[in-house]
């Protein structure tokens, strides 16, 4: 298990079409490494799928003891997330 952060890049949108292929990609990911962190810099769109897609795997991290962090979130996607009541539950920096 490596300590070190795996990192994923998302582009574009995180929407019912590309969710799935975002959550097989963390939780292969999670199988080496502890924490996995989402570049949001260059998420154009999110939608309530891509949300739901976040807080799932948020709390399946959690819950085998790793961590997702999520960077670069625009302030669009940050407004998103806090009227949605997930900004106080995800990690974002």
């Amino acid at each position: 298990m490596s300590s070190a952060p795996y990192t994923i890049h998302l582009t574009g949108s995180l929407d019912i079409e590309t969710a799935d292929t975002l959550v097989e990609q963390v939780q292969a990911a999670a199988k080496h490494h502890e924490t996995i962190r989402l570049d949001l810099s260059e998420l154009g769109f999110l939608d309530s799928t891509g949300v739901g897609a976040l807080v799932r795997l948020h709390q399946e991290l959690q819950q085998q003891g790793r961590e997702l962090q999520l960077y670069g979130v625009s302030p669009d996607i940050r407004e998103l997330l806090s009227l949605l009541g997930v900004l106080s539950i995800l990690n974002v920096s």
